[in-house]
């Protein structure tokens, strides 16, 4: 038997092949990257990926019939992929649609429909194959990208193929929406089937914990994208915008029982904090009232003064692949305090901002020299901007980490003076400047003056 590029497997191991085709198999190579199929099959097993949709949870309920495969299941990961949510996708499709098109809409439709009026029935399908993972360690609530060509962080789940084959619809999709200040159908926000699916995976969480069965939960909120209409008097055309949905209400018993018990980790990606303060509410108030110490934020347009005082319970604050961010400085000095453990990898603020005549990084360096309760720092790869068609050089970039309130302020207080001195030179600097691979060069170049 082979099924796309695998060799024959041993005669006792195809049974459980039985219902799984060569997409799904492909999906669980991607989710285990390090097992060796030709060597041990069932270590394809170690990490699932479902999504809340009949054709993906058929797959997984079959796996927990097979108490072999079952056994191998460790870690479990829940999209929040529900059909009702791709009825916009269905919609911006229909105008140009033949006769495959309309099969295609004909099928989703029937099948979302089915989805939601079953939307219980599935559950109890996928509580009860979770119990059957006896060996099972982390279950993670994951998100798609609000960019749809982003596959950055999204990884397809059981059953994605048939769903596109069958449906026309790719699951990375997850906006623009329409500006939700319009009226009508096409404007609807799947905020309802995002609950669910939180409350959905809180529930089964619970119920584990309930039989001593306590399994660590991470959480990977994303945000949505959403077309906003230009105002009257500026240029025709739409601005696109990444919002904040507001994923499960933090002081409700269930999620606190959870965050208490369960949750290990929570990050927040794909969301612009560049909008008007009432847009931030809903992000601010959930992160103000989440009972828990740490946070991620991850591919974000990070404007930290929209965030007001949204990080006063956090004792860990953790940025990674964010672009132009500002107010970073005047956070930690804010929050100086109450923050312990703070880790900046993969970010660009700039050192002149034309817009406030600010040096960013000079704000960011001069918090961290102000006495604190800070205790470790990690950065790396600390930009002055972003360059179109800028090559990621991994592990080349220079990576420090600052251990204790002394050590930090003495490394602050080093990297200030260059960022000083380098807003200070007319000309010599490039657009786009690697802070801490350049501070060598800088401080050579100072020397030679």
């Amino acid at each position: 038997m082979e099924l796309d590029g695998t060799p024959s497997l041993p005669l006792p191991l195809t049974p459980y092949y039985t219902g799984l085709d060569a997409a799904d198999i492909a999906v669980l190579r991607a989710l285990n990257p390090t097992a060796n199929a030709a060597d041990n099959f069932f270590s394809l097993f170690n990490t699932l990926k479902v999504s809340f949709c009949r054709a993906s949870i058929e797959v997984l309920v079959r796996i927990s019939t097979i108490d072999i495969l079952a056994e191998q299941v460790e870690h479990l990961v829940f999209g929040t992929e529900t059909l009702d949510q791709y009825l916009p996708y269905i919609k911006k499709s229909d105008a140009d649609g033949g006769e495959r098109e309309n099969r295609q809409r004909n099928v989703y439709i029937e099948a979302a429909r089915e989805d939601m009026n079953r939307a219980a029935e599935m559950v109890d399908e996928l509580k009860e194959a979770v119990f059957a993972f006896v060996n099972l360690k982390t279950v993670t609530v994951e998100d798609r990208p609000a960019i749809a060509t982003n596959e950055v962080g999204w990884r397809e789940s059981l059953g994605y193929e048939k769903v596109r084959n069958k449906m026309g619809i790719d699951m990375r999709w997850n906006g623009p929406y329409l500006d939700p200040r319009d009226e009508g159908p096409g404007t609807s926000i799947p905020r309802g089937s995002k609950m669910f699916v939180y409350a959905s995976v809180f529930t089964m969480v619970r119920d584990l914990d309930t039989v001593q069965r306590r399994v660590a939960l991470n959480l990977s909120i994303a945000g949505y994208q959403v077309a906003l209409r230009q105002d009257e008097g500026e240029e025709q055309g739409v601005q696109v915008k990444r919002y904040f949905a507001l994923p499960f209400d933090p002081c409700k018993a269930l999620p606190r029982y959870v965050f208490k018990r369960n949750v290990k980790k929570i990050e927040i990606r794909d969301v612009d904090t560049d909008v008007q303060i009432k847009k931030m509410s809903d992000l601010v108030e959930f992160l103000r009232r989440l009972e828990f110490h740490s946070v991620s934020f991850v591919h974000c347009a990070l404007h930290f003064g929209y965030l007001d005082n949204a990080f006063a319970p956090f004792n860990c604050l953790d940025v990674r692949n964010c672009e132009n961010v500002t107010g970073l400085g005047d956070m930690l000095y804010q929050h100086r305090y109450s923050l312990r453990y703070v880790s900046i990898v993969d970010v660009s603020m700039q050192l002149d901002d034309p817009a406030t005549n600010e040096n960013h990084w000079a704000v960011f360096f001069k918090a961290l020299c102000e006495p604190s309760a800070f205790q470790k720092l990690k950065m790396k790869d600390l930009r002055t901007g972003v360059e179109e068609g800028e090559e990621d050089v991994g592990e080349q970039l220079r990576s420090v980490t600052w251990e204790g309130n002394s050590g930090i302020q003495v490394g602050a207080l080093r990297l200030l003076k260059t960022v000083e001195g380098m807003s200070a030179l007319e000309q010599g600097l490039p657009a786009v400047l690697n802070l801490m691979e350049g501070q060598a060069a800088y401080e050579a170049r100072s020397a030679g003056c």
